[in-house]
C-alpha cells in the first residue's frame, strides 16, 4: 500500500486544504487500480476515517495501519461499510467530497447508525410537513416524529417549529444553513453509490421527471408515454412538471427534474442541451371571425386584441412586442394566462387572437383558424437540457434519445 503522510504531517508542512486531499485521493488511486477487488473494508474505511479526522480534527482514531488510520468500530455499520465500498469501486473523489460536506455539516463524530437520519432530515427541511415528508420517506408520522426528536438531539437544535399558522413547519436559523450543503453531501453519495451499471427498459421500474410547459408536454409528452406503452415498458414511468425558470438550474441539479423541455434562451447556463424540433408561429382567430380569413397587415396585427401565454405567469410582454418595437408599432395584449390549453376555448367565444405555435394549432384546426403572420419571427427551437452528471447515466441516456425520437417522429 503506498505510503501517505497524515493528515497532522500534511498540515504541518502548510499545505492547502484543496492540495492535501488531493495528494491523498491520487495515491488512494493507484493503490485503487492495482488491488481494489481485495480491499477489506478496514482497509476502505482507513480512508474515510483519515479524511473524517483531518476535517473534524477527532483524536479518537483507531490503531495505525500503514499510514493510515483504521476506522472505529462503531462506524462499521452494514450501512456505512456497504456505502464505503461501493464507493471506492465507483470514484473516491466523489465520496471523499461527500466526507467533506457531510464534516463540514455536522463538525461531530455523528455515529455511523445515525447516518441515515440525515436523509431523512433533508426531506422534513424539503417539505416542512412531517406528515408529507413521512409519505414521502414511505414511513409513518411517528417514526418520523422520532427521527426528528433523534436529529434535535444530535443537532442541540429544534431545526423545525410548529407554524404560527398552524399549517406545516417553519425552518430555525440553523436548519435554513443547513439545507443546502445537506442537499449537496447527499447528492455526491447518492452519484457514487446510485448509479446503476446498466438499463433495461424491459425491465426497469425507473421513474423520469420532465418539467415542461402544457404544449411541450402534448406535443412531445404523449408521444413519450405512447411509444413506451406500445413497446412493452410498463415498468417505467414518467412524471410530468411545470417549470420555474427562477429554480430551473437548481432542480436540474439536486435531480429533482431529470430533463427540461424548454426554448434555446431558457437553457440554464453551462448546462448541456440537445435540441428536439423547429418551430414556427401562426396567427390564430375563431372561426367566422369578423374580420375574415385575409393575412393580417402589421398595422392591422397591432390594432387587434391579443391573448399571450405567459409562462411566469401574469406577464403581458413577449418577443412579438420587441418585433414591433423594431417599426414603432404597439399591440394591445387584453388577456394574459399561463398555459396554452386555456387558449382554444378564449378564443372560441370573442374576438381575441392569439400568436402560437403551428403544431399546437394543428389540434384545433376543426375550431380555430390560423392565418401567416404579417412578418417574420426568429426561428424557435425546442431543447432538451438536463445536468452534466447525467450524461453517462444509461437510463438517462435512454430517456434522452426517446425523447429526440419523439419529437422527429
Amino acid at each position: 500500500m503506498p505510503k501517505v503522510r497524515s493528515a497532522k504531517t500534511l498540515a504541518q508542512t502548510g499545505l492547502s486544504a484543496e492540495k492535501k486531499l488531493t495528494e491523498m485521493a491520487e495515491a488512494t488511486e493507484i493503490y485503487m487500480k492495482k488491488s481494489y477487488h481485495s480491499m477489506t473494508v478496514p482497509t476502505v474505511a482507513a480512508i474515510m476515517t483519515l479524511r473524517c479526522n483531518s476535517m473534524v480534527g477527532s483524536a479518537a482514531a483507531g490503531p495505525a495501519f500503514g499510514s493510515f488510520l483504521i476506522c472505529p468500530p462503531a462506524i462499521l455499520s452494514a450501512f456505512a461499510a456497504h456505502m464505503i465500498r461501493l464507493a471506492l469501486m465507483s470514484s473516491v473523489m466523489g465520496y471523499l467530497k461527500s466526507i467533506d460536506e457531510i464534516c463540514g455539516i455536522i463538525r461531530m463524530n455523528i455515529r455511523a447508525h445515525d447516518m441515515p437520519l440525515l436523509a431523512s432530515l433533508k426531506v422534513m427541511l424539503d417539505e416542512r410537513n412531517i406528515t408529507r415528508a413521512a409519505a414521502r420517506l414511505g414511513i409513518s408520522q411517528p417514526a418520523l416524529s422520532a427521527q426528528l426528536a433523534r436529529l434535535r438531539d444530535i443537532f442541540k437544535d429544534q431545526l423545525l417549529t410548529p407554524a404560527a399558522s398552524g399549517k406545516g413547519m417553519v425552518l430555525t436559523p440553523r436548519g435554513n444553513e443547513l439545507k443546502e450543503p445537506l442537499r449537496l453531501a447527499l447528492q455526491n453519495l447518492q452519484d457514487v453509490i446510485g448509479a446503476p451499471a446498466g438499463f433495461d427498459p424491459k425491465k426497469s421500474d425507473r421513474t423520469f421527471t420532465i418539467g415542461a410547459n402544457d404544449n411541450a408536454t402534448a406535443i412531445v409528452g404523449s408521444r413519450l408515454v405512447a411509444f413506451s406503452r406500445r413497446d412493452g415498458l410498463s415498468g417505467i414511468r414518467f412524471a410530468f412538471r411545470s417549470i420555474d425558470l427562477m429554480k430551473l438550474a437548481g432542480q436540474l441539479e439536486a435531480g429533482d427534474l431529470d430533463v427540461a423541455l424548454v426554448s434555446k434562451d431558457a437553457v440554464p447556463s453551462g448546462m448541456p442541451s440537445q435540441p428536439l424540433l423547429d418551430e414556427r408561429f401562426m396567427m390564430a382567430q375563431r372561426k367566422d371571425h369578423p374580420r375574415g380569413l385575409r393575412r393580417p397587415t402589421m398595422r392591422e396585427y397591432s390594432h387587434l386584441e391579443h391573448i399571450i401565454v405567459s409562462g411566469e405567469g401574469g406577464g403581458f410582454r413577449g418577443f412579438i412586442d420587441d418585433v414591433l418595437a423594431r417599426d414603432g408599432l404597439t399591440r394591445c395584449v387584453a388577456v394574459s394566462v399561463q398555459h396554452y390549453s386555456v387558449v382554444p376555448l378564449l378564443l372560441q367565444s370573442t374576438d381575441l387572437v392569439c400568436t402560437l405555435p403551428q403544431r399546437f394549432l394543428n389540434r384545433y384546426r376543426d375550431v380555430l383558424q390560423s392565418l401567416p403572420l404579417p412578418f417574420n419571427t426568429r426561428p424557435f427551437t425546442l431543447h432538451a437540457t438536463w445536468h452534466a452528471r447525467f450524461d453517462n447515466d444509461r437510463g438517462h441516456q435512454w430517456l434522452r434519445q426517446q425523447l429526440k425520437d419523439c419529437a422527429t417522429g
